[in-house]
């Protein structure tokens, strides 16, 4: 197969075991992505804490969700015979695919493999500890979300381009990717956030608030919408 693709098919899962809870595809011709595939799946079990956490992803979210049966012929519709990129994806993603009934015979291309070659070889410009896709989204400045299907397709698809063309050099400037705009139907309203946090402070919650509060709100958050 020839490594040095320009139309192919970049996707990711996010998972619980085996339970596959999101899938994310991007589609790419001549390095432009033209198309996306997103959704969330129902596993049929809860989400524990911990990997909530980690990809943001919700009871409330996947509860509401299609079944895997009921996603996986869109999915395949949209990789067709299309080249698979992924990070870990031989290892990992197609194995769990083939562990939820839907092995996939497209030609594949793991970046995990591929940035482990050139890092033996000593070909990274500048030291790296490891090839986790993280470790290369810091390495190449690639600023989006992790652990999220569609974010890390985006981040796997940058870093595979700049694999694939032998750019191995550490990113002296950003691609930002800013996040999304709050929901319109969020304007004007007002939130209270309470009970324990793990991973922030209630002040570093609300330390963006500049606005001076009135008397008697005891603990706010602005959404970047107007307060009340």
């Amino acid at each position: 197969m020839d490594p040095k693709l320009h139309d192919y098919t970049v996707f990711d899962l996010e998972t619980i075991g085996k339970k596959i809870i999101q899938i994310g595809a991007l589609k790419v011709r001549d390095d432009q992505t033209v198309a996306k595939f997103s959704t969330y799946v129902n596993p049929l079990e809860k989400i524990n804490d911990y990997v909530s956490h980690l990809t943001g992803i919700s009871n409330y979210q996947t509860d509401a969700a299609p079944l895997i049966d009921e996603v996986m012929s869109d999915f395949l519709d949209f990789v067709g015979d299309d080249t698979l990129v992924g990070h870990n994806i031989l290892s990992f993603d197609c194995n769990v695919l083939a562990d939820n009934g839907y092995p996939v015979a497209n030609p594949k291309l793991d970046t995990l493999l591929l940035a482990n070659s050139y890092k033996k070889r000593g070909l990274f410009a500048d030291p790296i500890p490891n090839v986790r896709l993280s470790t290369l989204k810091e390495y190449y400045g690639i600023n989006i979300n992790s652990h999220i299907a569609i974010s890390d397709c985006i981040t796997n698809n940058i870093v595979y381009q700049k694999l694939r063309d032998g750019d191995l050099a550490k990113a002296t400037e950003i691609i930002d990717f800013p996040p999304k705009q709050v929901d319109s139907r969020l304007a004007g309203q007002r939130f209270v956030i309470t009970g324990q946090f793990r991973q922030a402070t209630r002040y570093e919650l609300t330390k963006f608030d500049s606005k001076p509060r009135r008397q008697g709100d005891r603990l706010g958050v602005r959404l970047g919408v107007r307060r009340d």
